[in-house]
């Protein structure tokens, strides 16, 4: 095979990995109609913030290990402590499609608009890279309160919620953390360690894309793009030194 015909073959591959990545975020529901894909409806880049100082390595993300406690998984598990009128308001782990896949999509895009390295990469084509980023999902959920009351939602109904302005945002919560690590590649040595955390207050409010996935839409759009931010601050005034 001529260099041409390899050069061009790597280029189709990238494309279509690149694609296939791009698709997961918008993987929405399966044939039973109950489940979601990370970001909700609308998945959008709200608050990430752009690293004014690169970080000069380049990163492949590994899927993230899931070890989220029962009441994040299943609405019965939070059903054992929560109120009976809140439970609906909580995104569930058994609510999203492919959670780690899409999760590891999410990262790399996140991390991508930040210009954080020169190259990242992810799935299953593995090209060599500076560090191999790995982690453990401790905790993964949002939280909301609907803004109108029963009576609101009957007579107000979607247009209404949307051209009244109290009922266009909601009190909203929710808590990630994400325990990761940073790897040499060359030395297998770990070169750092740290968490993607943030926890939103309950008092915090949000204007969700699609009422029905506020919940889950806040914990990817907002509270996840919060922790990606301090974590790539804190990372990149690291100096990371590799062993």
């Amino acid at each position: 095979m001529t260099h041409s015909r390899i050069t061009s073959t790597l280029c189709v591959i990238v494309l279509l990995g690149t694609i296939l990545q791009s698709c997961a975020i918008y993987r929405m529901k399966d044939s039973g109609g109950s489940s979601i894909s990370l970001a909700g409806s609308n998945p959008s880049i709200r608050t990430i913030k752009v690293l004014p100082k690169q970080i000069p390595y380049s990163l492949r993300l590994e899927e993230f290990t899931d070890e989220r406690p029962p009441e994040e998984m299943k609405r019965s598990e939070r059903a054992k402590t929560a109120p009976a009128d809140k439970l609906d308001f909580f995104s569930y782990g058994e609510n999203y499609s492919l959670f780690k896949e899409d999760l590891l999509t999410l990262t790399s895009s996140y991390f991508s608009f930040a210009a954080a390295f020169p190259s990242i990469s992810s799935g299953m084509i593995k090209f060599p890279t500076d560090l191999v980023m790995t982690g453990r999902v401790k905790h993964y959920y949002g939280y909301y309160e609907n803004a109108t009351s029963v009576v609101g939602d009957v007579l107000l109904g979607d247009l209404g919620r949307g051209i009244v302005g109290a009922a266009k945002e909601m009190p909203t919560g929710g808590v990630i953390e994400i325990e990761v690590q940073l790897t040499s590649t060359k030395s297998g040595k770990v070169v750092y360690q740290d968490k993607i955390f943030a926890k939103a207050p309950a008092k915090d409010t949000f204007a969700p894309e699609d009422r029905n996935f506020a919940a889950y839409e806040y914990a990817d759009s907002r509270i996840y793009q919060l922790a990606i931010n301090d974590f790539l601050q804190r990372l990149s005034a690291a100096n990371l030194v590799m062993k």
